[in-house]
């Protein structure tokens, strides 16, 4: 009991010394130490998370020095072969414009156009490789100065680059362009001069037969131009892609008018010379049939002066009887006035078969001359 009564005697001191006060330090305490182990957990992963980014932010960092770098470096390139490229541009340009003004082409000096040449090719390569590099730049949001820097650098390069390719390619042209032209201009306009000419504007058989060898001329002439104009038009077509002249509308419509010239002035002559074919062999006919006809009035009218001064006193019926069988008149002019009233009938059904009008009026010309000889002969023949 006396151990028991001590107990609880320790029991009561303890429990006046642990008032209500060190209960409620305790407890803030426990809860000061299980906040801290939360803290210290979330400060953990904290800091983890940071690491992370560090990390991830020195990538960055390294890839964006590296990218940088490189974009410096490619600018640098660029600009110092573009300061090249402008500098031989620039140096080569007067020489190119004096062998312009000079009428020089390539072949008076290939070794230095070639060189030339050369040149103008690797410029060509290097601004297709701005262009590339311009294209892949774009794509990237932080490559400003670099597209800033290409698009400068190409600029530049391209104005100088098609001043001395145009200038190039005028020396570069065929030699014999001009010449043919001027050999195609030449004759057509001469062609056109003599094509008023080439026509019936004679009744005459030899004039015909020389008009018709004329248009032969003529048409040869137009024929052995062709293939200086389907030159012209596929050389000019080149020039003015390759922008070698300069004015190329102006080529351009030159060569379709010349074009079309040639056309309509072989399809003229052409007209003209089936018109002469046609027109000689029924001259010739004509002529013979005037002629004939000719004679025939020539002895009719010795007849008629025979009648008109004879002494004996005979009928003028037997006089001119006795006289168309003196002469063989009769039958003759017969065989005329049936010749004559054949061509006539063929000239006319041929009238809308390129006759031409000249003849036609010769034939009526003719017909009324033979109705009025008929008249005639039949007059003094019934007298």
């Amino acid at each position: 009991m006396a151990e028991l009564s001590d107990d609880l005697e320790s029991l009561d001191r303890v429990a006046s010394e642990h008032t209500a006060e060190d209960e409620e330090r305790l407890d803030t305490l426990c809860a000061s130490l299980a906040a801290s182990k939360v803290l210290s957990n979330s400060v953990r992963d904290e800091l983890k998370e940071y690491k992370h980014k560090l990390a991830t932010t020195r990538t960055e960092i390294e890839s964006t020095k590296s990218k940088n770098q490189s974009i410096l470096s490619q600018c640098q390139a660029a600009e110092a072969r573009a300061e090249e490229i402008i500098s031989w541009l620039i140096a080569v340009e007067p020489q190119l414009r004096d062998c312009v003004n000079a009428n020089m082409s390539a072949s008076d000096e290939p070794e230095k156009f070639a060189e030339w040449e050369r040149q103008l090719n690797d410029v060509d390569q290097f601004i297709l490789r701005l262009e590339t590099q311009f294209a892949e730049a774009k794509k990237e949001s932080s490559s400003k100065l670099l597209i800033h820097k290409l698009q400068l650098f190409r600029n530049r390069i391209q104005e100088r680059f098609t001043v001395a390719q145009q200038m190039m390619l005028r020396l570069a042209r065929p030699t014999d362009f001009e010449p043919r032209l001027a050999k195609i201009r030449h004759v057509i306009s001469s062609v056109e001069a003599e094509l008023s000419h080439v026509d019936v504007l004679s009744l005459s058989p030899e004039h015909i037969k020389t008009i018709t060898e004329k248009a032969k001329e003529l048409l040869t002439e137009l024929n052995e131009i062709k293939p200086d104009l389907e030159y012209a038009q596929q050389t000019g077509q080149v020039l003015v892609e390759n922008k070698a002249v300069d004015y190329p509308e102006r080529l351009l419509t030159d060569l379709s008018v010349l074009c079309d010239r040639h056309k309509k002035l072989v399809m003229n002559v052409l007209m003209s010379l089936e018109r002469l074919e046609d027109a000689l062999p029924l001259t010739q006919r004509l002529f013979r049939l005037r002629t004939n006809l000719n004679q025939q009035l020539t002895s009719v009218e010795e007849v008629t002066d025979y009648l008109e001064n004879a002494d004996c006193p005979q009928s003028r019926h037997d006089m001119l009887q006795v006289g168309l069988i003196e002469f063989g008149s009769y039958k003759n002019l017969e065989q005329v006035f049936n010749s004559s009233a054949t061509f006539l009938a063929f000239v006319y059904m041929q009238r809308s078969h390129c006759i031409p009008f000249l003849l036609i009026i010769h034939v009526k010309i003719l017909d009324r001359w033979l109705f009025n000889l008929s008249l005639s002969f039949n007059f003094y023949f019934t007298c």
